[in-house]
């Protein structure tokens, strides 16, 4: 179990279907987080305060479903095997910086929402939020670690 959680799968289908579940699941997380929120008295309960969001997460997670699709297939694509969550490629310096830079600040961006699940004492959403930060660290460990592509002299 231990490995699971500091190494990406040996095959790049378990960790593409992982994705996909987990982008496909985010309305009915949207749905859990905002019908909690409202049982515990953040909104107002005489107002419309929940559709909307929902339904801007709905609209949002469809927008942005391209986006991840493509992320997805180029982080997959050339998939090294299982790798650790900390890979460095030192052959590619800079792109392994890039890689780290990038996910770092979509990693950052997703972990605020566990200190707010966290207050309000959500388990449903920290474990929503550190399984999305688990698959990025994930996504970025595979694009850290691919080998370094030869090609032939013309």
């Amino acid at each position: 179990m231990v490995r699971f959680l500091t190494s990406t799968p040996r095959r790049a289908w378990p960790l593409a279907v992982a994705g996909v579940l987990l982008y496909a699941s985010a309305p009915l997380f949207a749905i859990a987080y905002y019908g909690e929120m409202l049982r515990k008295d953040a909104y107002p309960p005489d107002a419309d305060s929940i559709a909307i969001p929902i339904s801007e997460d709905i609209r949002a997670a469809f927008l942005f479903a391209p986006i991840f699709v493509g992320l997805l297939v180029l982080s997959l694509r050339n998939y090294p095997g299982s790798v650790s969550l900390r890979a460095w490629n030192r052959a590619r310096p800079l792109w392994s910086w890039i890689c780290t830079v990038v996910f770092a600040v979509l990693i950052a961006a997703t972990a605020t929402a566990l200190i707010d699940a966290w207050r309000w004492r959500l388990p449903l959403e920290v474990l929503n939020v550190a399984l999305w930060v688990w698959l990025l660290l994930a996504l970025r460990a595979v694009m850290v670690a691919r080998p370094v592509q030869i090609r032939p002299a013309a």
